[in-house]
């Protein structure tokens, strides 16, 4: 990846994301194979706990600590597209079922999680439908720099 390739914002079928939903962070971890199994999100790095912001208007759909992701929130942006936001050191005055607009500060950028790990941000733009039972595991994870920018 070459900074001449970032987008600021990107396509996710007819839903405009930001591609770095967080302030003042730089790239440490992309997409794809790592140590032997699928990342599925991009991770962003600042030593601090700097604010992370909803990526589009949406729906929180999950709200809670997870051994893996830490704490974390999905926000369900319509048309079957969803981001996950992880490993956030504190919430903002958001629950599950709450609506959020496009730049809404969700938390802070933290090192939450079942095991130890340097402060980031784990962001993953998912697509498909909601599973009951399975929630964001019946979605599928998509390359957010794959993606198409958006043009306006």
């Amino acid at each position: 990846l070459n900074v001449t390739d970032f987008k600021p914002f990107v396509m996710a079928g007819t839903v405009k994301l930001a591609a770095a939903p967080v302030e003042s962070a730089c790239l440490s971890s992309s997409f794809g194979p790592r140590n032997g199994s699928l990342h599925k999100g991009l991770d962003f790095f600042n030593r601090d706990a700097v604010p992370v912001y909803a990526a589009a208007d949406g729906v929180v759909r999950r709200q809670r600590f997870r051994n893996d992701y830490g704490n974390m929130i999905v926000i369900d942006h319509g048309s079957g597209v969803f981001t996950r936001y992880a490993h956030l050191e504190a919430f903002e005055n958001t629950q599950e079922g709450d609506t959020v607009k496009a730049g809404q500060p969700l938390g802070l950028m933290g090192n939450t999680a079942g095991y130890a790990i340097p402060r980031h941000l784990h962001y993953e733009v998912l697509t498909g439908e909601w599973g009951f039972q399975a929630g964001s595991f019946a979605l599928e994870p998509v390359d957010v720099m794959a993606l198409p920018a958006a043009l306006d």
